[in-house]
């Protein structure tokens, strides 16, 4: 589906709240399904920092689905990369935020039931 669509905002949005609602109950992913959401929102994730997304609240449901994705049972068991790629979802996440914030910006925080994002810029290196 990402691969094969256009990452305008509307897209990016779709993508998110599908993301979202396909996550909605962690206790009917399988593992597997889930290492897939998080893959989804990777991708989500990558489109939006390559369209240049304007406001991050149109793909807030990434968050949530990885919220979930981390409340599913076995992901936290498991010797796979999940861990790692929650960690790569919310990294990413961050990291967009980031570039959206101006010097002297209020921190920007989101509270999830299995992190929290946080992030402000602090100064401004010119190269």
């Amino acid at each position: 589906m990402t691969s094969r669509e256009d990452a305008d905002s509307s897209a990016l949005a779709s993508w998110s709240a599908g993301l979202s609602a396909l996550t909605q109950d962690p206790y009917e992913l399988s593992v597997e399904a889930a290492a897939q959401a998080l893959r989804l929102a990777n991708s989500t994730i990558a489109a939006a920092s390559s369209a240049g997304l304007d406001s991050l609240a149109t793909i807030e449901g990434v968050l949530m689905a990885t919220d979930r994705v981390f409340s599913t049972p076995g992901v936290r068991e498991t010797q796979n990369s999940t861990a790692g790629d929650i960690l790569q979802v919310i990294g990413a996440f961050a990291s967009l935020q980031a570039r959206s914030l101006y010097l002297g910006q209020n921190r920007t925080t989101a509270s999830y039931s299995n992190f929290q994002l946080s992030a402000e810029v602090l100064s401004l290196i010119h190269i």
